[in-house]
């Protein structure tokens, strides 16, 4: 049950950051303003 928790925070964190590279680097564009 821990190991789930774990691999589930890691993916949640995971696509955070992702998710907040590319709205950095698309930060011309307004549909990644949306998501924020």
């Amino acid at each position: 049950m821990i190991r789930i928790i774990l691999i589930a925070a890691f993916v949640l964190v995971t696509v955070l950051i992702i998710g907040n590279f590319l709205a950095n680097r698309n930060q011309n564009s307004r549909e990644s303003s949306v998501i924020y």
